[in-house]
């Protein structure tokens, strides 16, 4: 009975998990030159960007946002300590740097070149 609930349990977190996952249509792939490595790129509704990897179609990364929030101000407006741990209040609000993004274009590009190194073992490196 505790074997089947866990299940059921278990399934419903699943469940749950994928469904809360955000819907992201690719945006951009980028692969490695034997294929085995595949990153992808997405934007969600709101602007926020995503990537996730893929390694022989095994995912190696899940989608995971990207982005920074800078702070307004080094310095704090206020200091405040709830009985925990301090804390403090900005002078100014933080700038997002993880919503409200575009794509305005893709472009790709490859080469192969060979370079002689100055000194090494090699004579040659393939890039």
């Amino acid at each position: 009975m505790k074997k089947k609930t866990k299940s059921l349990l278990t399934a419903a977190l699943l469940l749950a998990a994928c469904t809360s996952a955000p819907k992201l249509n690719p945006q951009a792939e980028l692969s490695s030159p034997d294929g085995k490595l595949k990153m992808t790129f997405s934007i969600d509704a709101e602007g926020s960007p995503y990537y996730e990897l893929e390694c022989d179609g095994t995912s190696v990364v899940l989608p995971s946002k990207l982005g920074f929030e800078m702070r307004g101000t080094v310095k704090a407006e206020e200091l405040t300590y709830d009985g925990k741990r301090p804390g403090k209040v900005d002078a100014r609000p933080p700038y997002s740097l993880h919503d409200g993004f575009t794509v305005k274009g893709i472009e790709t590009d490859s080469f192969d070149e060979t370079w002689e190194p100055v000194w090494g073992e090699e004579a040659q490196i393939r890039n």
